[in-house]
């Protein structure tokens, strides 16, 4: 796993195979709204979005830490391939930033004395930040995606891969 990126893939079967992949599409399209994304869009058989951490949304909302993202529904021998990508790449910036500021500020206010101790605390802090975030993150969105599928009308869903 890249720590900016994050792809994952889902088999989807239903009782009601016709007009399943209409219906994901369409639940995908509608809970992403519901959670405020800066940008959404339905071309074909993808689902983007934006989301991150500049928008007025708690931050328990699923998308603050996910920049962009994409959902791709494609039929299989075996049902739908349900594939999607999140980024962290915003995340990523924004928590480097806010570190840097702060190691600036602590030193201009301590000075060298703060050396010793500073980087290793704003890296526990960096690592918190990002590392906590993707960390969950990435089920919260796998658990996003399983319950869109089940609103859809899938009767199983069955993860393939975690990259």
């Amino acid at each position: 796993m890249r720590l900016q990126e994050h792809t994952n893939q889902f088999i989807v079967k239903a009782n009601l195979a016709d007009g399943l992949r209409d219906r994901l599409l369409d639940t995908f399209r509608q809970e992403l709204d519901r959670l405020s994304p800066r940008k959404l869009d339905v071309s074909g058989d993808t689902v983007s979005f934006r989301g991150g951490v500049f928008r007025l949304v708690m931050n328990w909302n699923l998308l603050v830490p996910i920049g962009r993202g994409e959902i791709v529904v494609a039929p299989t021998d075996d049902g739908l391939l349900v594939r999607y990508r999140i980024s962290f790449r915003e995340l990523i910036t924004v928590a480097t930033i806010m570190i840097l500021v702060m190691m600036v500020m602590i030193f201009g206010s301590e000075g060298i004395e703060a050396f010793p101790i500073v980087p290793v605390g704003l890296s526990f802090g960096w690592l918190f930040i990002v590392g906590g975030n993707i960390a969950i993150c990435i089920p919260r969105f796998n658990s996003f995606v399983r319950k869109c599928a089940k609103q859809a009308g899938a009767t199983e869903i069955h993860q393939i891969a975690e990259q």
